[in-house]
């Protein structure tokens, strides 16, 4: 049996996916919610950031990897300063 196949590791590897997935969903929720708030358009966003509006599709569609460059660049383009916090296991904003 291959490590891989250990039912404990499986488990571990499914909560770490977990983890990555709400973190990107967290991430990409305050983004588009931001964008909401301040009355930019997907479109003008695109535009402040020299992207195309695809490009914002895929971002705030979860379709394209977000880094911290391109949060960085989003809330440049938004007027607003990001922030990251980290918070115990059971603890949801």
């Amino acid at each position: 049996m291959t490590g891989d196949a250990r039912p404990e590791h499986r488990g571990e590897r499914y909560e770490q996916l977990l983890r990555q997935e709400r973190l990107i969903l967290d991430v990409t929720e305050q983004l588009a919610g931001a964008l909401e708030s301040s009355g930019v358009t997907r479109a003008e966003l695109a535009r402040r950031m020299g992207r195309t509006p695809g490009f914002v599709s895929q971002l705030l569609g979860g379709g394209r990897n977000l880094t911290l460059r391109t949060i960085a660049d989003i809330a440049a383009a938004l007027s607003l300063r990001p922030s990251f916090e980290l918070s115990s296991h059971g603890a949801r904003r």
